[in-house]
């Protein structure tokens, strides 16, 4: 009833039909006699096919227009890439039907095209910055995407422009982004190991050149407390079309061990130049350090290195130097720091 009121007030305002039919319409309306309910429905029927009509007619005959379409570059020619596009949209002047062109500006879902720029060729502009193709050599390989039954008449602009660098390579770091916070009394045992620690990078010199390492994904592991196994994305920081990577992840591996507190006393080694007899005061120190569990059983004082190396400037002390431990543990403290010392007689 809606629909019917609203065509009604159209054609009440343009004044389309004659004023006795509108009298007709108007009391068909608002009338409740389903005699006039049917002839209301009749005519609205009959309204409707030939405007269908109306519309088959209109749409078979044959009409020009300009349909829109994005184009997409492909296949750059060997040790090239494409860093910008300066024309991303073309316009195809169409000849066609109604319903051909109906169908390919509104219900084609396919609207670009696909241009392969090793089959064309492709100009360099006359200030040696940048490239451009003449739209006209595209005509084959729009033709083969879409089955046109209507004629291109001409395509717009007449000229797309791009830029085209030679591509290099490098290689390059990998940095990783990770934070770790093992459970309380775990620590990494040893390194952080991983698959690969560069990766091969490919490009326009342009961006290779400012390019000194490439980044993973950013993870952060809290209260883990056994070895891990992790994969990381590799972040490329330009488009893949501009830049490529020669491996898109990184496999870590994460060891993770149960350390405990323990301590050793080990013996102070002299490195003396001066020729002279010394005696210590104490003649050893003591280290407090951590240790994974599984090495507990494993150390022993001969895995330290503990020395002075005699300076006679200092009169009352030398400075004590830890040169060397076992590698697997975490020294926590030593004392003393400094050795009294006497020099005997020969």
């Amino acid at each position: 009833m809606f629909l019917t009121r609203f065509l009604f007030s159209i054609l009440q305002k343009k004044r389309i039909v004659k004023p006795e039919l509108i009298g007709f319409l108007n009391k068909a309306i608002n009338s409740r006699d389903l005699k006039s309910k049917t002839q209301l429905s009749v005519f609205l029927i009959c309204i409707f096919i030939s405007l269908f009509i109306w519309t088959l007619i209109k749409m078979s005959k044959d009409y020009t227009s300009d349909v829109k379409f994005n184009i997409n570059y492909k296949n750059p020619p060997p040790n090239h890439i494409i860093t910008y596009v300066i024309d991303s949209i073309i316009y195809l002047n169409l000849d066609s039907r109604g319903f051909d062109l109906f169908n390919q500006s509104y219900l084609r879902n396919k609207k670009s095209i696909d241009i392969n720029l090793q089959s064309i060729d492709i100009h360099k502009n006359r200030a040696n910055t940048g490239n451009y193709i003449l739209s006209s050599t595209l005509l084959s390989q729009i033709k083969r995407q879409f089955d046109f039954s209507n004629q291109i008449s001409s395509i717009s602009p007449d000229t797309l422009f791009l830029n085209l660098e030679s591509s290099v390579s490098k290689e390059v770091p990998i940095l990783l982004q990770i934070e770790i916070e093992p459970k309380q009394q775990h620590y990494i045992y040893g390194s952080i190991k991983q698959s690969n620690t560069s990766v091969i990078i490919n490009g326009p010199s342009s961006i290779i050149n400012n390019i000194q390492s490439i980044q993973t994904e950013f993870i952060k592991l809290q209260d883990i407390n056994q070895s891990m196994n992790i994969k990381l994305a590799l972040i490329n920081p330009f488009d893949l079309s501009q830049l490529n990577l020669s491996n898109d992840s990184v496999m870590i591996t994460i060891p993770i061990e149960e350390f405990t507190e323990s301590s050793i006393n080990v013996p102070i080694h002299i490195i003396n130049n001066q020729d002279l007899s010394l005696k210590l005061f104490p003649e050893e120190i003591e280290i407090t350090y951590l240790i994974a569990l599984k090495d507990f059983q494993n150390i022993n004082s001969g895995m330290f290195n503990a020395e002075i190396r005699f300076n006679p400037e200092l009169i009352h002390y030398q400075d004590v130097l830890l040169q060397h431990y076992p590698p697997f543990i975490k020294i926590s403290n030593f004392e003393p720091k400094r050795i009294e010392y006497v020099i005997l007689k020969k």
